[in-house]
């Protein structure tokens, strides 16, 4: 595992440093190993469940990313490509925050690693464009309750 983090305090006491592209707002958590965790949405989520469909949202190039969540893995070095991965995240009931890492393996054959995660919630819909590197994942926060 190439992800080393620990989610213990609120969301707001573990940002570390800003980081202003346009009119979007990203955080920046250091981890433990070489990578850094790119947090680049915060997105309100219902219910005990979420899915994600991943796929590669452009020129589909051979970019290989795993997926963890809580530190788990839960994707292996996959390949994206036109037809979206889905995964269905069952949501701890005592934690309101959430965090979901997408790491890069590969760089495809034009770098960046890039693709499209599409999240469903009880109510709605979210579309996250993600570009990893071989040193930044992506990271996505679902807070649950916050409607």
């Amino acid at each position: 595992n190439n992800i080393n983090f620990v989610l213990v305090k609120p969301y707001e006491e573990i940002v570390s440093e800003l980081v202003v592209n346009g009119s979007e707002t990203a955080t920046l958590i250091k981890s433990e190993d070489k990578r850094k965790v790119l947090i680049t949405n915060e997105i309100p989520v219902s219910g005990d469940t979420i899915d994600v469909d991943i796929y590669d949202g452009s020129i589909i190039d051979g970019d290989t990313i795993s997926v963890f969540y809580y530190g788990k893995k839960l994707l292996d070095k996959v390949k994206i490509t036109e037809k979206p991965i889905n995964i269905k995240l069952v949501l701890n009931k005592g934690e309101v925050t959430h965090l979901l890492v997408l790491q890069a393996e590969n760089l495809g054959s034009i770098p960046p690693n890039t693709g499209v995660m599409v999240v469903y919630d009880a109510f709605s819909r979210h579309e996250v464009f993600f570009s990893n590197s071989l040193q930044v994942s992506t990271g996505v926060i679902f807070t649950k309750g916050a409607r």
